[in-house]
């Protein structure tokens, strides 16, 4: 387990897609990890910077940078650079907010996807709740544990085959209870 949350403090692109990774976009998630020494406080304080220098460079060069061009343009003489970058500004802000305002109608109508560490959690429940059963003692039915694996397994769980060689010899010895 801790080998998966260094992992997950490495690379967490791999694990959290829907993180605030879009606007937190690092170029090398490993030297962050690096810099901050593995501290997830420090880490979380590398994202963030990483993350307001990308918004800064993004906003200075599609928005700051037009406007200022028109506003030099308009006032050397030459109008239509200034109208071009205007409407440059104004297309690109529409852009923004209608894809915003799309992105908030689809999630209305949809489920959302689980992450991949939320699946894992989900999965690791399951077996947790598998194994319960099959710690129930002579109360519990080896077919019912066989079952719950088998469930399990058809999420994504690894068992060793010989639990199942052992339940199924459990199942035709004693009609169903462990006996």
């Amino acid at each position: 387990m801790y080998y998966f949350g260094e992992d997950l403090k490495q690379t967490p692109s791999k694990y959290l897609i829907n993180f605030l990774f879009r606007f937190l976009l690092i170029s090398n998630e490993i030297e962050a990890y690096d810099k901050a020494k593995g501290n997830f406080d420090k880490l979380s304080i590398v994202w963030l910077k990483g993350g307001i220098k990308i918004f800064l460079l993004k906003f200075s060069l599609f928005y700051l940078a037009p406007v200022v061009i028109a506003l030099l343009a308009a006032a050397v003489g030459v109008p239509a650079i200034s109208v071009i970058a205007i409407m440059f500004v104004s297309v690109l802000a529409a852009y923004q907010l209608l894809s915003w305002v799309w992105r908030k109608l689809r999630s209305l109508f949809r489920e959302p996807d689980k992450d991949p560490l939320t699946k894992a959690f989900e999965l690791h429940a399951q077996m947790i709740r598998a194994y319960s059963e099959l710690r129930g003692g002579p109360s519990s039915s080896p077919q019912r544990v066989r079952e719950m694996l088998v469930s399990a397994a058809d999420q994504g769980a690894m068992w060793e085959p010989v639990v199942f060689s052992i339940l199924d010899a459990a199942i035709a010895r004693s009609k169903g209870n462990w006996g």
